[in-house]
């Protein structure tokens, strides 16, 4: 389940995509992350869960 739901520019097309984020905690670092776990294109392009951290998260 989807902690929070964000709208993207579409690493295929630039059109505004959904991307819905889970939080996890680290237990060695004592820190709550976000990642992303779920990704819809109105313009239908496809992205699997394992390019989905490449290509929302930074640094």
């Amino acid at each position: 389940m989807d902690e929070r739901i964000s709208w993207e520019p579409c690493p295929t097309c630039g059109e505004r995509a959904a991307v819905g984020w889970e939080l996890f905690v680290c237990t060695a670092c004592q820190s709550v992350n976000e990642s992303p776990v779920e990704f819809d294109c109105p313009a239908g392009c496809q992205m699997d869960a394992a390019e989905l951290p490449h290509a929302f998260l930074s640094g």
